[in-house]
């Protein structure tokens, strides 16, 4: 009789052990989940922010671009000077710089997005 009184005794012991432990682990997943919801969260906004930031790298490589190609252009139409009459080339230079600042500040407002 005590034999099963002591090994009654030794069960309820463990068990009241193995429940503390339990309701210990339980609170952790808690906390686990949570913060891994939170960080599902950041993962988000950041991948969100990433692709902002691809665009507005596209937005300024595209500028550059035309930028370039405009002053590739202006170049010529200076080029021009050599064997056009200075009269006529003058109005398309004019119009070529106009081009050009244009696309400058097209670059200028992609960088200050």
């Amino acid at each position: 009789m005590k034999k099963l009184l002591l090994v009654i005794i030794l069960i309820s012991g463990l068990q009241s052990c193995n429940q503390s432990e339990i309701e210990r682990l339980e609170n952790e997943i808690y906390y686990l989940e949570s913060e891994n919801s939170d960080l599902e969260y950041q993962v988000s906004n950041l991948q969100e922010r990433n692709d902002e930031l691809l665009n507005i790298i596209y937005d300024v490589e595209s500028a550059a671009s035309d930028l370039e190609w405009e002053l590739d252009a202006l170049s010529s139409e200076v080029d021009d000077f050599g064997w056009e009459e200075w009269r006529t080339n003058v109005w398309d230079v004019e119009n070529q710089l106009y081009d050009v600042m244009s696309s400058f500040y097209d670059l200028q407002s992609s960088i200050y997005y």
